[in-house]
């Protein structure tokens, strides 16, 4: 993958286009050919707003419903699905409450 290029204006628009269909910044940078840093740089340029990332994605989503869904014995896929959330963000919130709760 190239690391240093200039795009076009019309492959910035695509850029642009993409991340606010809502695609990530790596997956953008997969289909346009650049790192995510670099076509974070390009959507800034081009005044996009960011979309929060990593705990700040699904700060509406209450812990309660994970744990609740957790004590159903649904999988972190399935509580993931039902939330709208990857598996690994539900199992890392989860894990993290748990542990406020001085639980292992």
């Amino acid at each position: 993958m190239p690391a240093h290029r200039k795009l076009t204006p019309e492959q910035e628009a695509e850029a642009v286009a993409l991340y606010e269909s809502g695609l990530s910044l790596a997956q953008v940078g997969e289909k346009i050919g650049m790192i995510p840093t670099s076509i974070r740089a390009v959507l800034a340029r081009n005044g996009v707003t960011f979309r929060p990332s990593g705990d700040q994605r699904h700060q509406d989503v209450p812990t309660a419903r994970i744990e609740e869904l957790r004590r159903k014995r649904y999988s972190w896929g399935q509580i993931g699905r039902i939330l709208g959330m990857s598996p690994s963000a539900v199992s890392a919130r989860y894990a993290k409450a748990q542990k406020a709760k001085g639980r292992p």
